[in-house]
């Protein structure tokens, strides 16, 4: 609400929509701000799938607006989604940055162990417009896959179940062509 009272979103403006605990500050960091939304296996991250859906099938309508990556997808290969998405807004690598390094250079610079150790993630706080909170909050572990730390097989299976259900089989199940 807030921000439709006091943000006018101008043409130009690029912007950055994840859910929370989806790799938000990590994109943020490789990118201060772009079109992009990135999802994770609900498994990782409890929260509405609908939004989600509305992003994926924007992503699909208008894949040169609305860029699309998983985080899984770019934990294995962080490289290739820096490369799209500097790409994306229009600032891709050239040779010569390539051939010095730059592209790894990004990707040590915003690797989860190099932004958690920062002292503005382990001392710093961001102030919203109802609360102030610790930096160190916009990190949990980062791993692909953790939900297994934290939620049984049993409740593994009944959010796949409840995520097929509610996505219609269109993304997880593998038998069209987003799967985890």
């Amino acid at each position: 609400m807030v921000a439709d009272e006091l943000f006018a979103a101008r043409p130009s403006d690029i912007i950055v929509t994840t859910l929370p605990k989806s790799g938000t500050t990590w994109i943020k960091a490789l990118l201060y701000a772009t079109i992009v939304y990135m999802c994770r296996d609900p498994k990782d991250n409890l929260i509405s799938l609908l939004h989600f859906l509305d992003y994926w099938h924007a992503h699909l309508a208008w894949p040169d607006r609305v860029l699309f990556f998983k985080y899984e997808e770019m934990k294995r290969d962080p490289e290739n989604h820096l490369r799209r998405l500097a790409e994306f807004v229009g600032v891709p690598f050239t040779s010569q940055e390539e051939d010095d390094g730059v592209v790894d250079a990004i990707i040590r610079l915003c690797s989860f162990d190099n932004m958690v150790s920062l002292e503005s993630t382990k001392g710093g706080s961001t102030r919203f417009t109802t609360a102030t909170v610790p930096n160190s909050v916009f990190f949990r572990r980062g791993q692909v896959g953790d939900w297994e730390n934290h939620l049984s097989p049993e409740m593994a299976r009944w959010i796949n179940a409840i995520t097929e259900a509610k996505l219609l089989g269109l993304l997880w199940s593998g038998r069209l062509m987003f799967s985890w």
